[in-house]
């Protein structure tokens, strides 16, 4: 109120960003806009182009975090213009980063590794080693969700030096919880489990939700490995509750559909109908590419649970049209062939594993 009063512009803008920043780590997403949106136009009223930039890169971050990617690279392309005329290479290199994250949660690979590559060498030449662990975070990400689980191992835990060695408890438990995923990924689950835990640990004592909602679905979908049934079942639940706090349906799309496979496995065919029909409409909604592929499967899969072979046969075929990667075709085949559609689905599904075992992406 004393700002107001003295009409002191240049401590309200980061005011308001402080305030946006608060709100968004208690995943306020749509107060944190409000306050970075007041921040914005503080510093297009006073001309201070170097906030402008900053608050557009804070907007972008959180749009992307809600999922609103296109408006997300409107503003952190905005961000980054400005940064760039302003010869600013650290805000250069957070927005172009911010941009490969982007990329990376579309699961456009190299895109999303063209990007981070260019942030780290930023990076690396202003010797920003926050901004380095970032970089190595993500690309580990990439590293991990292309298969190439030995250099995602490398990458996250030269990230976690770094972050232990700064003391940023919530980038360090990000680091061990992405770990856990990849040890879960090649089999060695108690390793998993003990990074899991240990991630939820650290963002319980923070009060990070988003961190205790993503690990607890990393600590269901072990369970899940390990058909500890109830156990996983409780999980999720936890998992989704928490997601339901604040406003993420990217993360909770994929929450509903994975709780849905355990109500699948299970025999609960009336529960896993509603989880699948409530996160694959969510899925659609942020253009989630992954859980719509997989709730749609899902779909087609409890179509056969309930006895409706030929709809879901039907279902599965009209995927085909929209099935854009080898991966999905080759599920397709599969999942066609396990519901008794005929022995050539099951050899086209060999042939396409086969082809993908022989890949390995090109993203260095």
């Amino acid at each position: 109120e004393y700002y107001w009063r003295v009409d002191n512009k240049v401590r309200l803008a980061r005011i308001a960003r402080l305030l946006g920043n608060l709100n968004w780590r208690k995943s306020y997403y749509d107060h944190a806009a409000s306050y970075y949106q007041q921040a914005l136009d503080l510093a297009v009223e006073i001309g201070d182009r170097v906030f402008q930039a900053v608050a557009l890169g804070d907007l972008g971050v959180l749009h992307t975090d809600s999922s609103a990617f296109d408006e997300a690279v409107d503003y952190l392309q905005r961000a980054l213009q400005i940064d760039q005329e302003l010869s600013n290479r650290e805000g250069v290199a957070r927005h172009t980063h911010n941009i490969g994250r982007i990329y990376r949660l579309q699961e456009k690979w190299a895109e999303a590794m063209t990007f981070f590559n260019r942030a780290l060498e930023t990076a690396e030449e202003l010797g920003l080693r926050r901004g380095i662990s970032v970089c190595l975070n993500n690309m580990g990400i990439v590293y991990a969700r292309t298969g190439r689980f030995e250099e995602a191992i490398a990458y996250y835990k030269r990230a976690m030096d770094i972050d232990r060695e700064l003391g940023i408890r919530e980038g360090y438990a990000n680091n061990v919880g992405n770990l856990g995923n990849v040890y879960r990924k090649m089999g060695r689950l108690d390793e998993a489990e003990q990074c899991y835990r240990e991630a939820l640990d650290i963002a319980l004592e923070l009060g990070h939700q988003e961190g205790i909602a993503r690990h607890q679905l990393n600590i269901a979908a072990l369970l899940k490995d390990r058909q500890e049934w109830p156990a996983a079942l409780d999980a999720y639940s936890e998992s989704i509750e928490t997601y339901r706090r604040f406003d993420d349906p990217y993360s909770l799309s994929a929450a509903l559909i994975l709780k849905a496979e355990v109500c699948l496995a299970v025999g609960s065919y009336e529960e896993a109908a509603a989880l699948n029909q409530e996160g694959l409409a969510l899925a659609e909604s942020v253009q989630r590419k992954d859980y719509t592929f997989n709730g749609r499967v899902q779909r087609a899969q409890l179509a056969a649970a309930n006895g409706d072979k030929q709809a879901a046969q039907q279902q599965l075929r009209e995927m085909f049209d929209c099935a854009t990667e080898t991966a999905e075709e080759a599920r397709l085949h599969d999942e066609l062939w396990q519901i008794g559609a005929g022995e050539p689905h099951r050899r086209a599904a060999v042939e396409l594993y086969k082809e993908l075992s022989e890949r390995t992406p090109d993203i260095a």
